[in-house]
């Protein structure tokens, strides 16, 4: 006879209960073996620590100690700090051998359990608390679309190149062409049993084995989990099948890059605060919303796009985003209006300059904390020079995208108050985040490039 163990992990996980007790009472009756936490880093990198399931009920409680400064953070408070579980993010993960259930944790300070006000999913929780504390709407809603390539293992070398399938547009690319289809559809289901709902797959534009997953709408930290996750299930997945997952913006010189565009709407309850009778549909407060991502462009890059790799795709060709403007349909345009939402509950922008080497939890939250400026301000894009790009294509915007992390590092040290407003950015973990990101762009400064050896070696 099956027992509770035999349930398949995709079976379970749609069981899984938030609540404490029932989550104690379940985990016993489902027989797991192991509690696996995970936890985002500054930069957006996935940490983990797993334990007998006996322990859960001790860490639900007390947490699980680290030490803080592993994870990006500076300081005698980042030595010793402790991690409790969020039993609303249960799910079965299917990577970890044992029959584990793992959660996202969040960072407390040790002794007293108050959050880390530097932990990037507390500063995701309180630009989403300073929505509703503006009284401009009662919530964001995201849905991030991310893409990457699977490649074969080392198939990130220097000559990379030479990986290029001879297809040039994969694009909704059918099988055989199309030769992931079936491994989506399998990172779809752990996906869902994970919470994170997809709202399609496909093939997308580049070299064949370039793939886009779009989620469905949900909160900001909630689709910021999502992204974490779906990461981390994408990659393990690749990793069991013998290829690599890669999401890095610009991996090979010759096709298209890998972007994490994320569309986004503020409710006020039940009411779409976006949808109105101006440009696309629009309402004067969706049109300042713009306007404050607009004005902060700059500084934004060094949030949404914090690697040295992000500004090799923001070139035009392969429908980079690389004008800082607003339009309907057009995929050149940062900021686009989606040509097929129509009707007012679909009304929304997609940011589009915005990769997966962002932390999410910073990247949506600069974003909203941007587009409340503008709301704030009641800024008006045309007045201020951003005009929607179909209407005049030969506008100059007033300002231009910076074209290296640099400019943008520098942009977000002249340009951050709108980040500091009621402590939704701590000031340190700005200064922390400029600290790390300039010394990765140092480091590959210095570093000799393979391709200076082939252009110059033989003189």
């Amino acid at each position: 006879m099956a027992t509770a163990a035999d349930r398949p992990l995709f079976e379970v996980a749609k069981h899984i209960p938030s609540g404490v007790d029932e989550l104690l009472d379940f985990a016993s009756a489902e027989g797991i073996n192991r509690i696996d936490l995970k936890v985002g880093d500054l930069s957006g990198r996935l940490r983990h620590v797993s334990f007998p399931a006996r322990r859960l009920p001790g860490a639900l409680r007390d947490g699980v100690g680290f030490a803080g400064s592993h994870y990006g953070f500076s300081g005698p408070v980042g030595e010793d700090m402790v991690m409790v579980p969020d039993p609303s993010t249960a799910w079965m993960d299917p990577f970890l051998g044992a029959r584990t259930m793992s959660f996202l944790a969040q960072p407390t300070r040790a002794g007293t359990q108050e959050r880390f006000a530097r932990d990037p999913r507390a500063v995701a929780q309180r630009a989403e608390a300073r929505l509703v504390e503006l009284g401009f709407g009662t919530e964001s809603r995201w849905l991030p679309e991310f893409e990457f390539y699977l490649l074969p293992k080392g198939g990130l070398a220097a000559d990379a190149g030479q990986v290029v399938a001879p297809f040039a547009d994969g694009y909704h690319a059918s099988p055989p062409r199309d030769r992931f289809s079936a491994f989506r559809a399998r990172a779809v289901d752990i996906f869902e049993g994970a919470g994170i709902e997809v709202k399609y797959d496909h093939h997308e534009t580049g070299a064949e084995g370039q793939m886009e997953i779009e989620l469905e709408f949900g909160g900001l930290v909630e689709s910021a989990d999502a992204v974490l996750l779906a990461k981390y299930i994408v990659r393990n997945l690749a990793s069991k099948d013998g290829v690599e997952a890669v999401f890095l913006p610009k991996p090979l010189a010759e096709a298209s890059g890998n972007g994490l565009h994320v569309h986004f709407q503020v409710w006020d309850g039940d009411r779409p605060l976006f949808a109105g009778d101006r440009y696309g549909g629009l309402s004067d407060e969706a049109l300042s919303f713009v306007a404050g991502i607009l004005v902060h462009i700059r500084s934004l890059a060094a949030f949404t796009n914090p690697s040295t790799n992000s500004y090799r795709r923001l070139v035009p060709g392969y429908e980079a985003p690389v004008k800082v403007g607003f339009a309907t349909g057009d995929r050149a345009s940062a900021v686009r209006i989606p040509g097929y939402a129509i009707t007012p509950e679909q009304r929304r922008f997609e940011y589009r300059p915005l990769d997966a080497t962002a932390n999410p939890y910073l990247a949506f939250a600069a974003l909203l904390m941007a587009g409340l400026d503008g709301m704030e301000r009641a800024l008006d894009p045309y007045a201020l020079g951003f005009a929607p790009l179909d209407e005049d294509p030969s506008a100059v915007p007033p300002t231009t995208f910076p074209r290296t992390l640099a400019e943008a590092l520098d942009a977000l040290e002249e340009d951050d108050d709108y980040l500091l407003k009621d402590d939704v950015f701590p000031e340190v973990l700005i200064g922390e985040w400029l600290s790390l990101k300039r010394a990765e762009h140092m480091k590959l400064e210095l570093e000799p490039h393979p391709s200076e050896l082939r252009m110059y070696g033989d003189i």
